[in-house]
């Protein structure tokens, strides 16, 4: 009678349900081509195609908002303060990971400042890496979805000239996202953005 108990006690414990770890489950990276095996196919923004200025004050024609085909992207200052955009590098600063030119964003008061990426492309979202150049020299970089998801990209204070990869893959997809800058007087270089907007290959390690 015992041995017919424990098997039957065995085979309850055996057949309980387990917890769905990966039902919103979100994947930070910081390796491009670990990110890369990860989401699959992906959307490719590298700011070639943009004009190459010197963006130290924002170029000559500094802009507070840029289009491409996959999303718009638009500066939002801290209040009374002033934020750009330019494509290009700035010098002794911000710049790009390949090719001539990054997505150089600032502030010409000292103030902090948000990118905001509204995202045309469809279906939503799932994935997104970039890498940042001369982020976190004197406050966080912090990345947020229009779900909810935030992340520390980058904590402060990182030396100057460092380069950051990040990426993100996460099962709540998503049709907007944030990168936030908590310094004062703080530019960055934002170049190589990635979009996953399939479904991705494999599940990440």
């Amino acid at each position: 009678m015992k041995r017919l108990m424990k098997t039957i006690i065995t085979l309850v414990l055996v057949s309980l349900p387990l917890p769905c770890l990966a039902a919103d489950a979100t994947y930070v990276f910081t390796d491009k081509a670990t990110f890369l095996a990860s989401v699959g196919e992906v959307v490719l923004q590298g700011f070639e195609s943009y004009p190459t200025n010197v963006c130290t004050t924002g170029g000559p024609n500094p802009a507070t908002s840029l289009v491409s085909e996959s999303f718009i992207v638009t500066t939002v200052p801290a209040q009374g303060g002033t934020s750009f955009l330019c494509t290009g590098a700035a010098a002794d600063g911000p710049g790009p990971t390949e090719g001539n030119n990054a997505l150089i964003a600032g502030s010409n008061t000292g103030s902090t400042w948000t990118l905001d990426f509204q995202l045309i492309a469809k279906p939503p979202t799932f994935a997104v890496g970039f890498y940042l150049t001369d982020a976190a020299e004197t406050g966080d970089a912090i990345f947020v979805t229009s779900t909810g998801e935030e992340v520390l990209i980058a904590q402060c204070c990182r030396p100057s000239g460092s380069t950051v990869f990040f990426g993100l893959i996460s099962n709540k997809p998503f049709r907007s996202f944030q990168l936030r800058n908590t310094g004062v007087g703080d530019g960055w270089g934002i170049d190589e953005l990635m979009l996953g907007i399939g479904g991705r290959s494999n599940k990440p390690h």
